[in-house]
């Protein structure tokens, strides 16, 4: 089985403009991106993010690379009063950028109905455009449905909705654990119910007990865990680098921003060198 096609989070150029972050992804070798609007990671305008004309620069954008978008990473708490109306927006914005997957927070337990109740409305108007609903498990927090894949493997089973599947980010479940995760446990359970793979990496900052995000494979990570569940699969899910560089977890794992700027070069040098060691973790028996 060949390696899937691994897709760029744009949140590693997040203090860059787009047509920059654009030409990084190229200059790194890759053609598929996963555009990237998370609130407290990524600056935007809710209001002016998800029109139809933010979308067709966006495409006229990625058109003159030879870029093609496969997800947006769009999370919002599903369980809100306002979740509907504001996915919705997300969904057609998705559509319009040629994504398949559309990425979000599922909820917190105190909003589990009305999460139930707003998932089954989205996902009939998600199957109406196409893309699939990947809910991902957070890395911090308290109270949430998805702690951890395993969580989430029992979510998308009480579902039972085909277009409904986990985005799981196996270093989110590692630290909402406290790095105490079973990990091959959680990963056999999750990745069979995923449409896409988040993979991102850490290791402690120099004279630090704070966490610096790095390439895959030169953290804490047992990336090889997750690899090889992945190639048991006839359709493995898809893949994105979400490399938060910007961005550092704190000794109880919650995140913060880092007060130094991430050169654009120490971007594309992390995407080049996380490619090289998961293509080393692939060709692995």
């Amino acid at each position: 089985m060949e390696l899937p096609e691994i897709a760029v989070n744009l949140l590693v150029f997040q203090q860059i403009s787009l047509p920059e972050a654009l030409d990084s992804v190229v200059e790194a070798g890759c053609n598929v991106v996963e555009l990237a609007y998370t609130a407290g990671y990524a600056e935007f305008d809710e209001h002016e993010a998800f029109t139809d004309e933010a979308a067709d620069r966006i495409l006229k954008e990625l058109e003159s690379r030879d870029l093609v978008c496969r997800s947006v990473a769009a999370h919002i708490d599903l369980g809100m009063e306002d979740a509907v109306e504001r996915f919705q927006r997300r969904l057609a914005f998705a559509g319009n950028v040629g994504a398949s997957i559309l990425i979000s927070n599922s909820s917190t337990v105190d909003r589990k109905d009305a999460f139930f109740e707003h998932i089954m409305v989205l996902s009939h108007m998600a199957n109406g455009l196409g893309v699939c609903i990947g809910l991902e498990n957070p890395g911090d927090g308290k109270g949430n449905l998805l702690g951890s894949g395993a969580a989430g493997a029992q979510l998308i089973d009480a579902l039972g909705l085909p277009n409904v599947k986990l985005n799981y980010d196996f270093s989110n479940a590692l630290s909402y654990s406290g790095m105490r995760l079973h990990a091959k446990e959680d990963c056999a359970l999750a990745v069979p119910r995923s449409v896409n793979l988040h993979l991102k990496d850490f290791k402690r900052s120099e004279g630090s007990d704070k966490w610096d995000f790095c390439a895959i494979g030169e953290g804490e990570h047992d990336y090889a865990t997750l690899i090889a569940q992945v190639k048991r699969l006839d359709n493995p899910p898809s893949m994105s680098l979400e490399l938060p560089l910007h961005m550092r977890r704190k000794p109880n794992f919650l995140m913060e921003r880092r007060e130094d700027a991430i050169a654009r070069k120490v971007g594309v040098q992390a995407i080049e060198q996380s490619i090289r060691n998961i293509e080393k973790l692939w060709a692995m028996d």
